[in-house]
């Protein structure tokens, strides 16, 4: 019954905090509190530094980075594709082709004329503001009251960047550079001719980030290119410049960021390494980086080391947490907090009653749809908007459900007295497993078929066969007091309450304590983000540790099947029908047939599929009975399905 792609999306405790990516990385390391935002862009102005995001609008930090606020008063949309300074104004770009103007430094924004379908680029230089859709460039000397097309020459494609020499205009496209010498009334293609994502001028240089070559750069003016890649990794692809004095940084994807203090003949790998780095901003001798997942980090030292500057919420205990692409949903000592800019501020205005504890967060994701679970003392409550409004859900009441996981289309409950529950229907009914009836659950995790349980002084319980029957796997565990399990991939962790964090590579037989650094050992929750294990302590808040530590590259999520690919045929059917569908991704899948209890009625097929077409046929030997069933297809990760209907 168990689905062999778990997707787990965390319950965990304190926020998704990121931390600097270049300390120690054998050991645990404390977090400042949640932070990982997407930022996309920065700026300064004065002795303010701007943030653009990719979903929650822009941030000022007036401390240096210290800590950040929101200043999206006016902002009615908050993806943020640029940032440009425009004297003392400042405008933000967004991708559903809308241009905002703040002229108090951010704490009010208005929208200027322009109406567009996308905008993928955005600068100003003297009295004129550029900006670049889809498929035209755009230009006001007004301060944006109006625009005039400037695309003659460009080829009617994605613009990533602007860049001024003097008189001469470069913009990066993915067909090359392209220049313009008159303001942008007429372009010509330079003599680049790839997908160039980012443009710096430096000394008497202008340098060129491609996507798949690395570095160019040119001495006169675009005319012609030389590669300047030696100490770049081959086929690095490079996202952003900034330059400090005489030393020119390259912000890359998945490689951090390099320097060069030689004007590019030679590279050199900074501190911050394993980063996808999508802008770097230098503010005097301060160098701050943009990350995809890591928020924003600071290096004072030329990149030599790097801090995270995202604060969030202090240090505090932490029980639960839940991870929604952008959003987080935790229980802390002082209450209930949502967090939807990942951290870097939290309020707490109560989605649920005021007084409720969550013990465990949990998401099932089928197809574009998200499903948000949250046990708590008496109840699982569902939550179908990202946590911004919750139900009460199903029958599961008058138990404490103390832990959630996410096995397929399936949502699994282990409560305080009453066992393990099972959901096959997103929580609307929910039926007991027969499963450790008396007994309080603290923890539960699966792996393929395999059922994992973590019981207060009783440590790891493992099951092959759905919770028939039993083993206990302790060995090397010296705390059985298991407050939460989490698995990633093959292994699983174990969290304790006063022994740490333990890993096993083989499904329990043995534990080994991972504790190097981590000062709070009672840790309540495990979480996981793409390149980082997450724990929250009772005291102290988040700890961080690289997955790499673990031998873990990373996690990532596996796009699901679209449910339009899925089709049967006869349907109805009397003997039987043909169940076909198109994989996008290679990975293992399990294809069931289910009743509308739940219950599985056929197995049509277990194991590894290849990308493409597949076909499968359920023929109904076992006499059943009239009426409605599904297909289930279970595959990397997430679940899709199909009615059928037998009439003999």
């Amino acid at each position: 019954m168990w689905a062999k792609q778990l997707i787990v999306i965390t319950l965990l405790a304190s926020a998704l905090a990121v931390m600097p990516p270049c300390v120690l990385r054998a050991q645990w390391v404390q977090t400042n509190g949640p932070s990982g935002e997407n930022v996309t862009s920065l700026t300064s102005l004065g002795t303010n530094l701007f943030a653009g995001t990719g979903n929650n609008g822009v941030y000022r930090s007036t401390d240096s980075g210290k800590s950040w606020n929101s200043v999206n008063v006016g902002l009615t949309d908050t993806q943020i594709v640029a940032l440009a300074i425009f004297g003392t104004n400042i405008f933000v770009a967004t991708p559903y082709g809308h241009v905002f103007i703040s002229t108090d430094s951010g704490n009010h924004w208005i929208i200027t004329s322009l109406n567009e379908s996308y905008i993928t680029a955005f600068a100003a230089s003297g009295v004129n503001i550029f900006v670049a859709t889809y498929d035209s460039v755009f230009v006001s000397s007004d301060k944006g009251v109006s625009w005039s097309a400037a695309s003659s020459g460009l080829p009617r494609s994605y613009i990533y960047q602007f860049v001024f020499n003097g008189s001469n205009i470069f913009a990066a496209t993915p067909g090359g550079v392209f220049l313009s010498t008159n303001n942008g009334e007429s372009w010509a293609v330079t003599g680049l001719i790839a997908e160039v994502r980012s443009l710096i001028v430096h000394g008497t240089n202008i340098f060129a980030a491609t996507t798949f070559d690395g570095v160019y750069f040119s001495s006169d003016s675009g005319v012609s290119w030389s590669p300047s890649n030696s100490g770049l990794p081959p086929d690095t692809a490079v996202n952003s410049f900034v330059a400090i004095g005489s030393n020119l940084f390259a912000g890359t994807n998945g490689s951090g960021i390099f320097i060069s203090t030689d004007n590019g003949k030679e590279w050199s790998r900074t501190g911050l390494s394993n980063e996808y780095v999508q802008a770097i901003l230098s503010s005097g001798t301060d160098l701050f980086s943009g990350t995809a997942t890591d928020g924003i980090l600071l290096s004072t030292n030329n990149g030599v080391s790097w801090n995270t500057v995202n604060t969030g919420l202090p240090n505090s205990d932490v029980y639960a947490l839940g991870v929604i692409d952008t959003n987080i949903l935790g229980q802390f000592g002082g209450g209930v907090f949502l967090s939807n800019d990942t951290s870097i501020s939290w309020r707490s205005d109560y989605f649920f009653p005021i007084g409720t504890n969550i013990n465990a967060i949990a998401v099932v994701r089928t197809g574009s749809l998200t499903d948000l679970f949250a046990g708590v003392n008496g109840a699982v409550w569902r939550s179908t908007d990202n946590g911004m409004s919750w139900q009460e859900n199903g029958d599961l009441v008058n138990l404490n459900v103390q832990a959630l996981t996410v096995s397929g289309y399936y949502v699994l409950a282990g409560t305080d007295s009453g066992g393990i529950f099972i959901s096959t229907d997103l929580g609307n009914s929910w039926f007991s497993t027969g499963r450790l009836v008396d007994t309080s659950i603290s923890a539960l995790a699966v792996i393929g078929l395999d059922l994992f349980v973590g019981i207060q002084g009783h440590g790891v319980l493992f099951s092959t066969d759905t919770g028939e029957t039993w083993k206990t796997v302790n060995t090397g565990l010296t705390d059985t007091n298991v407050n939460a399990l989490l698995s990633i991939g093959m292994d699983i962790f174990a969290g304790t309450e006063n022994g740490g964090v333990f890993l096993s590579t083989n499904y329990g037989e043995t534990w080994k304590a991972f504790n190097t650094g981590l000062t709070d050992a009672e840790v309540k929750t495990l979480a996981v983000t793409r390149s980082n294990l997450l724990a929250g302590t009772y005291g102290s808040g988040v700890w961080r540790r690289p997955l790499s530590d673990f031998g873990i590259s990373s996690v990532e999520q596996t796009p699901a099947i679209t449910p339009l690919q899925i089709q049967s045929y006869p349907n109805p059917f009397s003997q039987s029908t043909q169940i076909t569908f198109t994989s996008p991704d290679a990975g293992y899948a399990d294809i069931t047939i289910v009743n509308l209890l739940g219950e599985q009625v056929a197995m049509l097929w277990s194991g590894e599929l290849d990308v493409g077409s597949h076909s499968f046929t359920f023929i109904n030997t076992t006499n059943l009975p009239d009426g409605m069933y599904e297909c289930l297809i279970r595959m990397n990760g997430s679940v899709e399905k199909v009615g059928i209907v037998l009439l003999h």
